[in-house]
């Protein structure tokens, strides 16, 4: 719909505008390069907004994302319960949830893999 088409849009328009940025350049060839040019950190590129699929991409979220009574929340650090627990209760006891859990289901197809991130193994030199 006309969303995806301006979110479209918006993305290349990022994605071009950081052609031209020497400092953004730099650090996507840093990445590139501490990372073996590994798949899933490679910064998005135009090629890869020709592929792009809305469709699917909303139907993800909101698989994901619909049912928060499936959320696990984690909480680190020193917490006075007696201030933290109100909060808890107005901000995530309140999110609303689907009638049935479990009910969000995700869209057919490989969407979760391990990802094993190598740091390289000799010096590398390359221009940015």
């Amino acid at each position: 719909g006309s969303t995806s088409r301006g979110g479209l849009a918006m993305l290349r328009e990022h994605v071009q505008g950081g052609l031209a940025d020497p400092d953004r350049l730099f650090g996507e060839k840093t990445v590139e390069v501490l990372t073996c040019d590994h798949p899933d950190l490679r910064p998005v590129r135009m090629s890869d907004l020709e592929t792009l699929d809305f469709d699917f991409c909303r139907g993800f979220f909101n698989a994901c994302f619909s049912d928060p009574s499936e959320f696990t929340f984690i909480f680190v650090g020193n917490v006075d319960p007696g201030a933290f627990v109100p909060l808890l209760n107005k901000y995530i006891a309140s999110l609303p949830t689907v009638a049935a859990p479990g009910s969000a289901e995700l869209p057919p197809g490989p969407i979760f893999r391990d990802t094993v991130i190598e740091f390289p193994r000799a010096r590398q030199r390359g221009e940015a």
